[in-house]
Formats: C-alpha cells, structure tokens, sequence
C-alpha cells in the first residue's frame, strides 16, 4: 500500500485480494482490522465478498513470505478447490463413489482433486489429450481420461460429475455412458471457450456450485478463524507439492501481460507454466 488515509491502514502494508490488471488501485475500506478490510466502492457493492475482501499478509494464517508468488497463481482457485471437496466431502457426494472432474489439467480442477484425494475420495480426471501426461504425473487422480475416451468409465459406478470444463458436448456423453449411474451434475467452472447454447442448464438441470454459499455456511459452524485455520491446514499441504508441479515464470509490463493473456485464451498454455506478470 503507497499511500493510506484511513486510520489503522497504514502505508506499506501488503495486501493480498482481487486486483486489477495495473499499477494502482483505489478503494474505500472499511471493517478494518488486524486480518484485513473489505472494499466499499459503490460501484462494487453488488459484487460476492470475497471480491472485495483483502487480507493483510501479518493478519493471513496461510500466507508464506517465500511462496508469494504460488499464492499469486492458486490463492483464490485453492479457496474454489478446497470449498468444492469441502462441500462434496460434507454432502458425501450425493452418494456418489467416483467423482470425476472435466479440465482436470487446471489448477482449480487438480486443486480440489488433492483434497478428495486426501479425503480417500475416487478422483477420476478428464482432460485434452495434450495434457494426459501432465495430468497423470501430478497423482492426485485415480485415473486419467482424455476427453474422447470417455466411452471407457464404467456405467457400473455412482458416479459425480463436475464439470469445469463447461463443454455442453461432454456433459452429454457423459450422461449418454452413465445413465442412471451419473447420481448428480455441478457446474463449477467455463474453461471451454464455446459458450453453451442458450438454455441448456435449464434443460439439463445440473447445479451451479457458488464456493461463497459453502463458506458462509462453514463459517456458520466453524467461525471466520476456525475456517481460516482448515485453510491454512490445507493450503500448507497443498503448496508443497504444487511448487513441484508447476515451474514459475515471472515477467513485466503490459506487453507481457497481453502476451500471457492470449497464450491463455487461445488454449495454448502449457499446464506446467505459471505466469507471474508484474505491472
């Protein structure tokens, strides 16, 4: 923080939250204290808490000052991953025995595969046929199947499927394979670029899973620090494997952000890379 009006908030602490892609930001805090502040624009008041909410790195149980920049790459995707194994470990599933999770190559995806993993949970991966091998070497899936190879999941297992992929194409051979055996649908994330025809979640009728809801309800029984320290518990164990699962490359300025940004959209990026791009 460069510069601080607000009393409590003084300048140079660092904060870690929802940022924009440039060299500063302006807001107005407020619920100060020794964990952070909330922004209270106007123009973001609408939006879910966790995209105003900025935790001061002195007050944060899970921050690490030599993996700054693992927390930059997976901070807000480990808090989807962990509320999503939370969620399906506390709703046990839905009676589901195999849970199997679309992009599976994607750090929200093979995030929430750790935790069930840990969990002693079926994981099973979807994933393209270019990133089979990598999606294989991370071990946190119980088997790995690119996309057209869905035909090979047995019909015999209750199985979950989340999809993080948001393909409506595979949702459909998936529930053409499995039948009565796919016990329940969750939509977690869109990482496939064609947007789904008009009306098909209404159509389909799998769920939308939204991690606020499951943290407002953890936060109901555990308390705000008593689901900061499972975190922590959990962000610990995680990062140490995924610092060996993904190789860091830091680079500058708005060229390079653009750059990154295209390699990303255009599907080209390689799993194993982590852009760090500082403005």
């Amino acid at each position: 923080m460069v510069e601080s009006r607000v009393e409590n908030l003084e300048t140079g602490v660092r904060v870690y939250g929802y940022l924009p892609s440039g060299s500063h930001l302006i807001v107005r805090p407020g619920r100060v204290d020794e964990r952070g502040f909330r922004e209270t624009s106007e123009h973001r008041a609408t939006l879910p808490s966790p995209y105003n909410t900025y935790a001061r790195t002195t007050g944060d149980l899970a921050y690490e000052p030599g993996r700054e920049d693992l927390q930059v790459l997976f901070r807000q995707l480990f808090w989807t991953s962990f509320m999503l194994a939370d969620w399906l470990v506390d709703n046990d599933a839905m009676g589901a025995r195999r849970i199997v999770l679309s992009s599976a190559s994607s750090k929200t995806a093979y995030g929430a595969a750790f935790e069930l993993h840990r969990q002693g949970r079926e994981v099973v991966a979807l994933t393209s046929a270019r990133n089979v091998s990598f999606t294989e070497s991370l071990g946190c899936y119980d088997e790995v199947l690119s996309y057209d190879a869905v035909d090979e999941l047995s019909p015999d297992v209750p199985t979950l499927y989340a999809d993080l992929a948001g393909d409506p194409g595979l949702a459909q051979k998936l529930r053409a394979r499995l039948g009565s055996a796919l016990v329940h649908e969750v939509v977690v994330g869109v990482t496939h670029q064609e947007a789904a025809p008009a009306g098909t979640l209404a159509e389909t009728g799998p769920a939308m899973f939204f991690a606020p809801d499951q943290m407002r309800k953890r936060i109901g029984e555990w308390g705000r620090e008593g689901l900061d320290r499972w975190f922590a518990e959990a962000w610990r164990s995680f990062a140490t494997v995924a610092e060996q699962w993904v190789d860091v490359v830091v680079s500058h300025g708005p060229d390079a952000l653009e750059r990154v940004w295209h390699e990303v959209q255009s599907g080209r990026a390689d799993p194993r890379t982590g852009h760090v791009v500082t403005l």
